[in-house]
Protein backbone atom coordinates (compact mmCIF):
# COMPACT_ATOMS: atom_id res chain seq x y z
CA UNK A 1 0.00 0.00 0.00
CA UNK A 2 2.83 2.72 0.72
CA UNK A 3 3.77 1.67 -2.91
CA UNK A 4 0.88 2.35 -4.43
CA UNK A 5 0.54 6.02 -2.08
CA UNK A 6 3.83 7.18 -3.79
CA UNK A 7 2.92 6.24 -7.27
CA UNK A 8 -0.45 8.26 -6.62
CA UNK A 9 1.97 10.77 -5.09
CA UNK A 10 -0.40 10.87 -2.21
CA UNK A 11 -0.24 10.38 1.63
CA UNK A 12 -0.20 6.76 2.89
CA UNK A 13 -3.50 7.26 4.92
CA UNK A 14 -5.65 8.16 2.15
CA UNK A 15 -4.41 5.24 0.47
CA UNK A 16 -5.74 3.64 3.71
CA UNK A 17 -9.20 5.28 3.65
CA UNK A 18 -9.51 4.55 -0.11
CA UNK A 19 -8.71 0.37 1.21
CA UNK A 20 -10.82 0.62 3.47
CA UNK A 21 -13.76 1.75 1.40
CA UNK A 22 -13.10 -0.49 -1.37
CA UNK A 23 -12.60 -4.02 1.50
CA UNK A 24 -16.52 -2.70 3.15
CA UNK A 25 -17.78 -2.80 -0.69
CA UNK A 26 -16.44 -6.60 -0.87
CA UNK A 27 -14.04 -4.78 -3.52
CA UNK A 28 -11.10 -5.47 -2.47
CA UNK A 29 -9.28 -7.20 0.53
CA UNK A 30 -5.73 -6.60 2.61
CA UNK A 31 -3.41 -9.58 2.59
CA UNK A 32 0.14 -9.89 3.86
CA UNK A 33 3.00 -9.76 1.64
CA UNK A 34 4.41 -13.11 1.13
CA UNK A 35 7.66 -12.83 2.35
CA UNK A 36 7.03 -9.91 4.95
CA UNK A 37 4.00 -10.21 7.37
CA UNK A 38 4.75 -6.67 8.66
CA UNK A 39 3.61 -5.29 4.62
CA UNK A 40 0.03 -4.87 3.96
CA UNK A 41 -0.78 -5.54 0.36
CA UNK A 42 -4.46 -4.78 -1.10
CA UNK A 43 -6.20 -6.68 -3.71
CA UNK A 44 -9.17 -7.27 -5.59
CA UNK A 45 -11.87 -9.66 -4.89
CA UNK A 46 -13.85 -11.23 -7.81
CA UNK A 47 -16.37 -8.87 -7.07
CA UNK A 48 -13.71 -6.10 -7.59
CA UNK A 49 -12.04 -7.64 -10.48
CA UNK A 50 -16.18 -7.64 -12.70
CA UNK A 51 -16.21 -3.77 -11.10
CA UNK A 52 -13.04 -2.95 -12.76
CA UNK A 53 -13.54 -4.20 -16.21
CA UNK A 54 -17.31 -2.14 -16.33
CA UNK A 55 -15.64 0.71 -15.29
CA UNK A 56 -12.59 0.17 -18.33
CA UNK A 57 -15.73 -1.04 -20.62
CA UNK A 58 -17.46 2.40 -19.95
CA UNK A 59 -14.33 4.30 -19.71
CA UNK A 60 -13.47 3.09 -23.45
CA UNK A 61 -16.79 3.99 -24.79
CA UNK A 62 -16.67 8.22 -25.46
CA UNK A 63 -19.66 10.01 -24.58
CA UNK A 64 -22.48 9.52 -26.48
CA UNK A 65 -22.05 13.52 -27.11
CA UNK A 66 -19.21 13.19 -29.23
CA UNK A 67 -21.28 11.60 -32.11
CA UNK A 68 -21.82 15.68 -32.87
CA UNK A 69 -17.96 15.66 -34.10
CA UNK A 70 -17.47 14.51 -38.02
CA UNK A 71 -14.54 11.65 -37.86
CA UNK A 72 -12.52 14.55 -39.20
CA UNK A 73 -12.91 16.54 -35.77
CA UNK A 74 -12.84 13.26 -33.68
CA UNK A 75 -8.92 12.75 -35.25
CA UNK A 76 -8.06 16.27 -34.27
CA UNK A 77 -9.23 16.76 -30.67
CA UNK A 78 -7.60 13.19 -30.24
CA UNK A 79 -4.25 15.00 -31.99
CA UNK A 80 -4.71 17.88 -30.13
CA UNK A 81 -5.40 15.88 -26.60
CA UNK A 82 -2.00 13.60 -27.16
CA UNK A 83 -0.25 17.18 -28.11
CA UNK A 84 -1.36 18.60 -24.76
CA UNK A 85 -0.64 15.68 -22.30
CA UNK A 86 2.74 15.06 -24.44
CA UNK A 87 3.80 18.53 -23.28
CA UNK A 88 2.55 17.88 -19.76
CA UNK A 89 5.69 15.87 -18.38
CA UNK A 90 3.99 13.88 -15.09
CA UNK A 91 1.16 12.80 -17.82
CA UNK A 92 4.22 11.85 -19.82
CA UNK A 93 5.62 10.22 -17.09
CA UNK A 94 2.71 8.01 -16.07
CA UNK A 95 1.67 6.89 -19.53
CA UNK A 96 5.48 5.65 -19.95
CA UNK A 97 5.27 3.65 -16.92
CA UNK A 98 3.63 0.07 -17.05
CA UNK A 99 0.52 -0.42 -15.46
Amino acid sequence: MRNLADRLRCDASYVTGLADALEERGLAERRCHPTDRRVKMIALTTEGVAARERVLEALSEPPASFGVLTASEQHQLRDLLRKVADADPDLARSRARPH
